[in-house]
């Protein structure tokens, strides 16, 4: 059963961390290009989150923050969002 979870694991991460090199793709198009970025960036992330629940050892709570630094997107996205609201809201 733990070879079968490692094996789901492994391809729901590899998966999470393909759609977060897309990502960085997204980030120098918006800053080439100045184009409006989705909302993508977060389903890398939590790809990557789903893909750690499921391994089968014990996790510290720390590691569930590594596919936040590691898609990078996902802070830019946040970022975009808020100056995106800030600049709307004036």
């Amino acid at each position: 059963m733990d070879t079968l979870r490692w094996i789901i694991s492994i391809i729901i991460g590899c998966i999470g961390i393909w759609i977060g090199i897309m990502n960085w793709v997204t980030i120098i198009a918006v800053i080439k290009y100045k184009k409006i970025a989705s909302s993508a960036p977060f389903f890398g992330a939590i790809i990557m989150v789903i893909a750690l629940l499921i391994m089968p050892f014990q996790k510290p709570l720390w590691i569930f923050l590594i596919p936040l630094v590691i898609d990078y997107s996902c802070l830019f996205g946040i970022i975009n969002r808020l100056i995106a609201k800030k600049k709307s809201d004036n």
